[in-house]
């Protein structure tokens, strides 16, 4: 109780005086119930208001002006913290030393309409707090119990159980651990993940291509091959199987031997060697494959797809720094769009933050130099669809929330990302309307950002 400050305030409108914090029957608005407090005090100034005749009409500024200064004297009897009671009295003396009306009711609403919104902001953090401290939804439930009631909800209802209470928020989060280090049987090191999100990304990837195989990548080669070459319409002579397997011109140890540079650098960066392997290979030779695969629920590639997610994945959660604007072409022999249908729908007109998400792997270069047309092809570019580029936006890794905004490096000049990626479009410019490296490019350019749970 504050009864002993006091201020100068306007009785009726003509009248100075002073007086302390004891409001008389002649000046006081209705009383409020005993049990009333302070905030429904400060709900009670609009309701009063409009038993005047409302606060623009039919109450004149005099009557509103000494309305407000009773239930501006009235808060100040109540609970209400120094700065809040501060805040008043500075009101009703500025409101005192004003000759109109009309100002007087402006200054006195200013300052109790401020108090209602601060009361409404600290009912709000209060509630959170609350939430944030409750103590477990079911109290007699006992721990077992509520651990093998977790253990049969899917990702996406573990996350939702998560914001039940304290200790559900805990066991989900080790549930899901739990289950993601089974399905993946060790495998790789997943310290670092957010646990919640990469078992929807797991999920999703099973409901894409089915569980795990227990067969290995590589025994998946030759078919694999054999398909991509048919279906990125590839000289026939290579859609031969004996070529990659065993032993072949083609086969994994031979590819790997071709290409032991960029596998010799992958290594050096840390990849661990059975997932650069998997990476470098099926990243550059069976991305098409996969795709189709993924799109219509075949599990016939299930190991690769696995193996080739797995290594970009793990890779992820050792990034440090994003990705430098890449890009990618729609249309070609080996452009987006071969691999991946959704990827055709940026050729149209496309609005900024249309989404959509990818079911094939995303190959991206720094060197855009292969996508260089001369001025004379400008308007032969723009009305054909292959002259769309894509440029891909990376933004640093968002460790809390678990979501990879960034392109992998592969290479020092290329980019990959795994299948089930958000790709989100943020703006279209025309060709001629845009530069790479101080270089005009005459290619029509979607930039897009993604995003992946890992």
């Amino acid at each position: 109780m504050m009864d002993q400050r006091t201020a100068r305030v306007v009785d009726d409108g003509t009248n100075a005086l002073t007086t302390p914090y004891l409001m008389t029957a002649s000046t006081l608005p209705p009383p409020l119930p005993s049990t009333s407090s302070s905030w429904e005090c400060a709900n009670f100034i609009p309701s009063k208001a409009v038993e005047c005749g409302g606060l623009h009409g039919g109450c004149s500024a005099t009557h509103r002006a000494t309305l407000y200064t009773a239930a501006a004297l009235q808060l100040l009897q109540g609970s209400l913290s120094t700065g809040s009671a501060e805040g008043l009295v500075s009101a009703l003396q500025r409101a005192q030393s004003e000759t109109c009306a009309q100002q007087k009711t402006s200054t006195l609403r200013g300052a109790l309409g401020a108090l209602l919104e601060q009361r409404q902001r600290g009912a709000w953090r209060t509630r959170e707090r609350k939430a944030a401290h409750r103590e477990s939804a079911f109290t007699t439930l006992p721990e077992e119990l509520a651990t093998c009631i977790l253990r049969q909800l899917s990702a996406k209802d573990l996350a939702r159980a998560s914001g039940t209470c304290r200790s559900w928020r805990a066991e989900s989060t080790r549930v899901a651990e739990e289950k993601l280090r089974a399905c993946r049987h060790g495998g790789p090191s997943l310290d670092g993940l957010n646990w919640l999100r990469a078992l929807a990304a797991e999920e999703a990837l099973a409901s894409a291509v089915g569980p795990r195989p227990k067969h290995a990548w590589w025994t998946e080669w030759a078919p694999m091959r054999v398909e991509e070459v048919l279906l990125t319409a590839q000289p026939e002579r290579f859609a031969h199987a004996p070529l990659y397997e065993r032993k072949g011109p083609m086969s994994v140890m031979a590819m790997l031997c071709r290409y032991a540079g960029g596998l010799s650098w992958m290594f050096d960066c840390g990849w661990p060697l059975h997932q650069a392997a998997a990476c470098l290979l099926i990243g550059t030779f069976g991305t098409a494959a996969l795709g189709m695969h993924l799109r219509s629920g075949s599990s016939r590639y299930a190991a690769s797809t696995y193996a080739y997610c797995d290594a970009l994945l793990a890779r992820a959660s050792t990034l440090r720094c994003a990705a430098p604007l890449t890009f990618a072409s729609v249309d070609g022999l080996f452009g987006l769009g071969s691999t991946d249908p959704a990827w055709l729908a940026l050729n149209d007109e496309v609005e900024p933050g249309t989404s959509f998400q990818t079911t094939a792997a995303v190959m991206a270069t720094l060197e855009p130099c292969s996508l260089y047309a001369p001025p004379a092809t400008h308007a032969a570019l723009r009305a054909q669809p292959n002259g769309t580029v894509v440029c891909f936006h990376s933004e640093c890794r968002d460790n809390p929330n678990g979501l990879l905004r960034s392109l992998i490096p592969v290479s020092p000049t290329s980019f990959h990302l795994p299948p089930l990626a958000t790709v989100t479009v943020l703006y279209e410019r025309q060709a001629g309307e845009w530069a790479v490296f101080g270089q005009t490019m005459w290619r029509r350019s979607i930039h897009v950002v993604v995003s992946m749970p890992y």
